[in-house]
């Protein structure tokens, strides 16, 4: 009974764990590891106090940290050259991305879609959230503008879903304008999420699942090359 036990136990290992790609820092593209690099550059140019402040003393690093930005934002950063043609308030408050309630409809968290949203926080907020994200869009060249609430908010992508957690305010203040204030949150995730494991803590924080090991894989990989190239 114990051998067939273990055989079981080998068997779901394998079945949970397929699936999940091989990600570390010799196997990203040339193009993703320019991207890690970049923008690592740009936030050390533009917020360096900051991101040294806010993770002195903790488990956290400035590379950890870039390696995140890269991952959650980092295609906007480099689309069409913005992080070198723009400056980076412009950058920060026209960071809104992720609709995939409404175009995919694969979103889980709440909410699950702009009319789920707008049925518990009523038409001003909802209203309030689908104009900035359509002044995004038209930053970003989108030609139309949409009736849709998105759900990540700033260069980390602070989710929506925390809007039921005690973050109000965030989004009704359009605290992702501000980099203190984006960075007050990451921290506040991957504080909440640490119990001694930096890679158990950044799977943690986008979720669970074979797409949160790939995410977390993905983020040392880019932390990996930043390392490498900061020196």
């Amino acid at each position: 009974m114990k051998k067939i036990f273990l055989i079981v136990l080998a068997l779901s290992f394998v079945v949970g764990c397929v699936g999940v790609s091989k990600i570390n820092d010799t196997t990203l593209s040339r193009s993703e590891r320019t991207k890690a690099i970049r923008v690592y550059n740009w936030l050390n140019k533009n917020f360096e106090k900051e991101l040294k402040e806010a993770t002195k003393g903790t488990p956290f690093t400035v590379s950890l940290l870039s390696a995140i930005v890269t991952q959650e934002s980092g295609y906007y950063l480099i689309e069409n050259n913005r992080i070198d043609s723009i400056d980076k308030d412009t950058l920060l408050k026209n960071c809104i991305l992720d609709a995939s309630g409404d175009v995919h409809g694969t979103r889980k968290a709440f909410p699950r879609n702009t009319d789920e949203f707008r049925k518990k926080y009523g038409n001003q907020i909802t209203d309030e959230l689908i104009n900035e994200a359509n002044r995004a869009r038209k930053f970003r060249g989108f030609s139309h503008p949409q009736k849709w609430v998105y759900a990540g908010y700033g260069l980390f992508q602070f989710d929506l879903q925390y809007i039921e957690l005690g973050h109000k305010e965030f989004f009704v203040e359009k605290q992702w304008y501000s980099f203190e204030k984006i960075l007050e949150k990451v921290m506040m995730e991957l504080t909440e999420k640490y119990s001694g494991d930096l890679w158990e803590t950044i799977r943690k924080y986008n979720g669970s699942g074979n797409s949160a090991i790939e995410y977390a894989n993905l983020v040392f990989a880019y932390k990996n090359i930043i390392e490498k190239n900061s020196h």
